[in-house]
């Protein structure tokens, strides 16, 4: 029997956001534009020593754990420039965990030094003989079981799992959180933002494709990007885009410096070819026309919507800079140098370094009398001042300090006045362990590991 009563019509979906109601993930997903994001890093990545071992167009080979493990963590608070020749020295003579588990500290440091953070150095031999007793030197797959090992965090761990396993592993460095915090207007602190299980870290997992190696290839190219296009202080989006289509500024001078740059490698090798240089304009005219060759991500970022790029990530707010002052003193006796090593209670330990006094006064309210009393009662030994030979400046994380390198040199009548070598703490009375003295000879001085400070004074002392 029909009914004459009105039923309503079922709404039709939108198909613009049937699949992603009452599902935020999908829909942040769908906007991002990861297709041009892929193609960008496809066009502008770096070439490395490490992506060698990566394939053509956006394809990524699995990488040697090891490598990717020294790798990362050389690049903990290091910039890539400085790294680059730091790791390839590393794995020429440690290629393997087995090599690593087997050196010795002192070794490893002559290949370490310089890099500041030696923290990370024992880590990694620490973490070289676990994975060989417990892993049979076999880096484990399980995420739990790689947090285990030390010198392995959150990030490392995600580093390894992607780059060598092709797991679905999210990786989150500090230009990942500066990138994701600028795209979504994450308004929180970084350090909070680069903690496991925060907004970041959620966003980052969000966003992986669902193919391991295609994970590979994303979490590389955010590191890239926020590397050489959303930098902390010159973010592309700002520094090489206008205000009303964030193209390139200076397009005429960019194409200009691009044809004469082919046009004198051309000369130089005695054949012009107008066909090719025509061939290169126009690909450079198609490339600079395009908004995603500035900032694939600029559409859609809520930080350039809102003009406020520079203000995110926030940063917390940083102490007030201290300054410091360090009296280093080359004594040299018949051809050697003494050098003391740092005791396993101070900073820097199993540092070698050439006797220091560490002081928080000007050098020009100390006298001479002033460092020779110093050194007689910190090393027994009575020395006399000869003069000053070099300041250097160095900048560390939360203070700045200014070292001046004094040649000192033994009286006529003067002998080591005890045998014992202790040196007395400087902040209280009590006696620290025992440093070792060595007396080495120039050429010896390249045999042992010191911090970058002492290797700018070995190198002083070397070219003088």
């Amino acid at each position: 029997m029909r009914s004459d009563r009105w039923v309503m019509p079922k709404k039709k979906p939108n198909p613009t956001t049937a699949n992603n109601k009452n599902n935020e993930n999908n829909e942040e997903v769908s906007v991002f534009p990861m297709t041009e994001f892929l193609q960008w890093f496809s066009d502008e990545k770096r070439k490395l020593p490490w992506r060698s071992l990566t394939g053509g167009r956006n394809v990524h080979k699995k990488r040697d754990p090891y490598a990717v493990w020294i790798l990362e963590t050389m690049l903990q608070q290091t910039q890539i420039a400085t790294v680059l020749p730091y790791y390839q020295r590393w794995m020429k003579r440690f290629p393997s965990v087995k090599s690593l588990s087997q050196a010795s500290y002192e070794e490893a440091l002559v290949y370490f030094q310089g890099l500041g953070y030696y923290r990370r150095l024992r880590s990694l031999l620490e973490g070289a003989k676990s994975l060989v007793n417990d892993h049979t030197g076999i880096f484990p797959i399980d995420r739990a079981k790689l947090l285990d090992i030390a010198g392995i965090g959150p990030y490392t761990a995600g580093a390894i799992l992607s780059f060598s396993y092709h797991k679905r592993a999210a990786v989150v460095d500090g230009n990942i959180v500066r990138v994701l915090s600028r795209y979504y207007g994450l308004n929180a602190d970084k350090s909070v933002l680069a903690q496991y299980g925060s907004a970041v870290w959620k966003k980052m997992e969000m966003l992986l494709p669902r193919r391991g190696s295609k994970c590979a290839v994303f979490n590389e190219a955010m590191m890239e990007f926020g590397s050489i296009v959303c930098k902390a202080r010159e973010p592309r989006c700002l520094t090489l885009s206008s205000k009303n289509n964030g193209l390139f500024q200076t397009t005429n001078h960019l194409l200009a410096e691009h044809d004469h740059k082919y046009c004198t490698q051309d000369h130089a090798k005695g054949s012009v070819n107008p066909n090719k240089h025509a061939r290169e304009h126009t690909r450079v005219v198609k490339q600079l026309n395009k908004k995603e060759w500035v900032c694939p991500l600029m559409k859609s970022c809520v930080a350039y919507q809102r003009g406020e790029v520079l203000a995110l990530p926030k940063l917390k707010k940083q102490p007030k800079t201290e300054h410091v002052y360090s009296s280093v003193f080359i004594i040299k006796h018949r051809g050697r140098y003494l050098l003391l090593k740092r005791s396993k209670k101070e900073r820097l330990s199993g540092m070698w370094e050439f006797p220091t006094l560490e002081h928080h006064m000007p050098h020009d309210n100390l006298t001479h009398q002033d460092f020779e009393r110093f050194v007689r009662t910190q090393l027994g030994l009575k020395l006399k001042i000869d003069r000053a030979l070099q300041t250097f400046k160095s900048s560390y994380t939360r203070y700045r300090a200014t070292v001046v390198v004094f040649q000192a040199k033994f009286d006529d009548d003067s002998k080591i006045l005890n045998a014992k070598q202790t040196v007395l703490n400087q902040t209280s009375s009590s006696v620290t362990e025992t440093k070792l003295r060595r007396w080495l000879t120039a050429s010896d001085l390249n045999t042992i590991g010191l911090s970058s400070l002492y290797s700018r004074i070995r190198a002083y002392l070397l070219a003088s």
